[in-house]
């Protein structure tokens, strides 16, 4: 593990996660639409997101009147388990499931299933590098590249 910590890449992929733990925007009514997904499987167990369509104009309506996340639903239902265990870790209470969840929650979800992962698999690909000789410039140059 400390090998991998104090490698000459980290502090780019440190300043990566930093910028995304402090760097907080709400992206408007993609993630919202996101959100509405994963809230609606985590509380209610469905896809329909009828009663959070108050968050978000970027959704689907089907002729018997459900209304569901127009994005593909793989990234939410990888997010459910991470969601609910924070919901339950903050105690968010079955009565306020219907309010759109506050902005740090947004971005540290987000920081979870998103930041997170792609830092460890720039950091493998970095060892993946040094393995195969790359020198220390070219492994520099595609943790920035991937990272930025």
């Amino acid at each position: 593990m400390r090998r991998l910590i104090f490698r000459p890449v980290a502090p780019w992929i440190g300043a990566f996660l930093l910028l995304n733990l402090f760097a907080w925007e709400s992206g408007g009514t993609n993630p919202a639409s996101r959100f509405a997904a994963v809230r609606a499987m985590s509380w209610d167990g469905d896809f329909a997101i009828d009663r959070y369509r108050s968050w978000t104009i970027d959704r689907a309506e089907t002729e018997d009147g459900h209304v569901y996340s127009n994005k593909a639903p793989g990234a939410a239902m990888l997010a459910v388990p991470v969601s609910r265990a924070l919901e339950l870790v903050l105690f968010v209470r079955g009565d306020e499931r219907a309010r759109r969840p506050p902005l740090a929650y947004q971005v540290l979800l987000s920081f979870l299933l998103q930041a997170l992962p792609f830092a460890l698999a720039v950091l493998l690909v970095d060892v993946f590098l040094e393995q195969r000789g790359a020198g220390l410039a070219a492994r520099h140059l595609a943790c920035l590249g991937a990272l930025w």
